[in-house]
């Protein structure tokens, strides 16, 4: 694969196409770049991991992109998707169930970048509560940081994690969203 970017900028505006309308380019373009650079060392590998892979389009894009990628797993809950993801990424690893359950995850790692792309607002949205009539909120906290422990648990030393979502939050928009590391 060519290495100058503006070769790689034209191979993923081809590439990219078919998924320009799934909200997913600037996760792939910036996990392409980040994987660029991990891999300058001649003979140096990726270890690639998608939580809430759905049907493995970005795990896929960037598997076909990179042969540095050495190994990459996709999680998801939906059966229907891991199938379509087996079907169309054999190379790939996929696991289906809950990656907020720290047994689900025990022993995936490690992997030198973890993905989530549009997945933390499913676990947040998933909490939803009939009686309630809303989500229920400090459940649905618990279990986003249950979803960035585990995924932590995964990471190699000097691993990335890359977060792409969006959350539709009810109160005062001007307001920053605060992220805190319990760790460096």
């Amino acid at each position: 694969m060519p290495e100058s970017d503006a070769v790689w900028d034209l191979y993923w505006d081809v590439r990219l196409q078919a998924l320009e309308d799934l909200g997913k380019r600037e996760a792939i373009l910036a996990v392409s770049k980040l994987i660029r650079s991990l891999t300058e060392m001649p003979g140096q590998s990726v270890r690639l991991l998608e939580l809430g892979c759905g049907e493995g389009q970005v795990i896929g894009a960037l598997c076909d992109a990179h042969a540095s990628v050495s190994a990459a797993c996709g999680v998801d809950y939906s059966h229907r998707a891991i199938e379509k993801s087996r079907s169309v990424y054999p190379g790939i690893s996929f696991v289906e169930g809950d990656f907020t359950d720290p047994d689900l995850l025990h022993g995936l790692g490690p992997f030198e970048i973890i993905l989530f792309v549009n997945a933390l607002h499913e676990v947040f949205s998933a909490t939803y509560s009939p009686e309630l009539e809303e989500v229920d909120v400090p459940q649905a906290k618990l279990r986003v940081e249950q979803a960035l422990a585990g995924a932590t648990e995964l990471l190699a030393p000097g691993g990335y994690l890359v977060l792409f979502d969006g959350l539709e939050y009810s109160g005062d928009l001007t307001q920053w969203v605060r992220i805190r590391f319990r760790h460096w």
